[in-house]
C-alpha cells in the first residue's frame, strides 16, 4: 500500500542520514560544536519516537475504533463486485487515503519528541545565519507534517460507494494534495538540513551517526508492525476483509 510506505517514515528524511559523512569542509569551532549538539538532539528524537510507539498504537487504534462505529460496513456495497469492476485509480486513492487517516491518527503522540528537538536546535549558534535558517524550516516543516489530521473519511467513502467505486471522492483528492504539498516541503527541508549538517561533521560522530541510524531501523519495522494491522482491522469493519 503506498499509503503505509509513506507514513511509516514518520516525516523522517531516510537520506539524512546518508548525507551525514564526514566532508572535510573548513568549519568553525563554533559550527562543529553546534553540529554534535544537533546530531546528539536527531538522536534523541528518533529514541522519543520510538518511546512514543505505545502511545502511537493506541491513537491508531482509538481511530480505527472511532471510524468503525461511524461507518461500519460502508464499503459493503462494492465488496462483491466482480473484479475489475472499480475503477483503478480511485480505488488506490481512496484506500491511500485510509492508510493515511490511520498513519496521521497517530501524529499527536508524536509531537513531545519533535518539541524536545526543536527546543535544542533552537538554541545552538552557527557562523552562518543561513545555517540557522535552514534548520529553522526543517523544524517548521516537520511540525507541520505533525499538524496534519485525518480526513473526513466516511464522507469520502460513502461517496465512493456512491459512484459505485468509479470516482474518486473530491474530499479525497482535497486531502491527499494537501498531505502531498505537506510532505513535499517537509522532504526537502530535511534534505537541506542534512546536507547543511553534513558539511561540520566530526569523524568522531560517525559511531553516534550509526546508532541513529539503527534506532531509524528500529522506529521503522516498529511503526510497520502498528500501522499494517490497524489498516486492516479498518478495512474488515468497514465492509472490505483483506483475508
Amino acid at each position: 500500500m503506498r499509503a503505509s510506505r509513506k507514513w511509516v517514515v514518520l516525516g523522517i528524511a531516510v537520506g539524512l542520514l546518508a548525507l551525514w559523512r564526514p566532508a572535510g569542509a573548513a568549519a568553525t569551532p563554533i559550527d562543529t560544536a553546534s553540529d554534535h549538539a544537533a546530531l546528539v538532539a536527531y538522536h534523541d528524537y528518533v529514541e522519543g519516537l520510538l518511546s512514543s510507539l505505545p502511545s502511537a498504537r493506541t491513537a491508531m487504534s482509538d481511530y480505527v475504533s472511532k471510524i468503525s462505529a461511524r461507518c461500519p460496513d460502508v464499503l459493503a456495497p462494492i465488496a462483491g463486485l466482480p473484479a475489475g469492476s472499480l475503477n483503478r485509480a480511485a480505488t488506490l486513492a481512496v484506500i491511500e487515503e485510509l492508510g493515511g487517516d490511520v498513519g496521521a491518527a497517530a501524529h499527536p503522540a508524536l509531537r513531545a519528541p519533535l518539541r524536545r528537538m526543536a527546543a535544542t536546535l533552537a538554541g545552538l549558534r552557527w557562523s552562518s545565519g543561513q545555517t540557522g535558517q535552514t534548520i529553522t524550516s526543517f523544524v517548521a516543516a516537520q511540525r507541520r507534517l505533525y499538524g496534519l489530521g485525518p480526513s473526513h473519511l466516511c464522507t469520502d467513502l460513502r461517496a465512493f460507494v456512491g459512484s459505485i467505486g468509479q470516482t474518486t471522492p473530491p474530499g479525497t483528492l482535497h486531502w491527499l494534495a494537501r498531505v502531498a504539498r505537506v510532505e513535499s516541503a517537509q522532504a526537502s527541508r530535511a534534505a537541506a538540513f542534512g546536507a547543511v549538517v553534513g558539511r561540520f561533521l566530526r569523524p568522531s560522530d560517525v559511531g553516534l551517526l550509526d546508532g541513529t541510524s539503527h534506532a531509524f531501523d528500529r522506529l521503522t519495522a516498529g511503526f510497520k508492525a502498528i500501522l499494517g494491522p490497524e489498516v486492516n482491522r479498518l478495512l474488515a469493519a468497514l465492509g472490505l476483509p483483506t483475508d
